[in-house]
């Protein structure tokens, strides 16, 4: 099955009211479509999103941190206690050391979360696998959310490629740009089981318009 995953990021579009607002136009358009889409919010957003669907939500990101002392950090315990079913790891814009993604993985799998390991590169994307995540992610910082797609370079399509062929254990997703229907059709051509994407549905003056289109590429 194919999956969309959409990071609601902090945009204020997809903050506390917002973001229950936006996960019904996911779950809407999910069940339209038959395509599997997955809202990632903010942990403070967590519980009432949970509350207001009945399909999947993840968190943003979780802290390679046991339980205890360890004030303002986001435990693998309280996500899954409030109802996620998975996490971001090692996105961009909060990276991990190996180290790190490796706790951050174990404590996901003891609590039973689901996870998508974000990587820029072949080697790390090999680390990942070993640890036998759901998903990874491959993404080029440096195209995340402009209008052009990390499918629409023909070097970084040769990247995708051999990340897709490396991967043993977990199915390979693409993020960074992904913008309109020929990203997704180009992404499947790659072999990619899921997209991840933000600000093109997020920002979009008409959010359920951009995310049905997204979705039907894939139906």
């Amino acid at each position: 099955m194919h999956m969309i995953f959409v990071n609601f990021k902090t945009y204020p579009q997809a903050t506390a009211q917002n973001a229950v607002k936006l996960a019904k136009i996911c779950a809407k358009i999910s069940s339209k479509t038959k395509v599997k889409i997955i809202p990632c919010v903010q942990i403070a957003d967590l519980a009432q999103v949970v509350k207001s669907i009945k399909s999947p939500v993840w968190v943003q990101h979780i802290d390679p941190v046991q339980c205890g002392k360890n004030t303002g950090k986001i435990t693998a315990l309280s996500a899954a206690k409030w109802g996620a079913k998975g996490t971001l790891i090692n996105h961009s814009e909060h990276p991990l050391n190996k180290l790190q993604i490796k706790e951050v993985v174990d404590l996901a799998k003891l609590r039973k979360l689901q996870m998508m390991v974000l990587v820029k590169d072949l080697e790390l994307a090999k680390f990942s696998d070993k640890l036998k995540p759901q998903f990874i992610g491959f993404e080029e910082p440096d195209l995340i959310g402009g209008k052009v797609a990390i499918v629409e370079s023909e070097k970084m399509c040769q990247k995708i490629k051999k990340f897709v062929k490396i991967l043993k254990f977990a199915k390979a997703a693409v993020g960074a740009g992904i913008n309109k229907q020929s990203d997704i059709e180009k992404s499947i051509e790659l072999g990619v089981k899921g997209v991840l994407v933000a600000s093109s549905v997020i920002l979009a003056p008409n959010p359920e318009k951009v995310l049905f289109e997204l979705a039907s590429a894939f139906a």
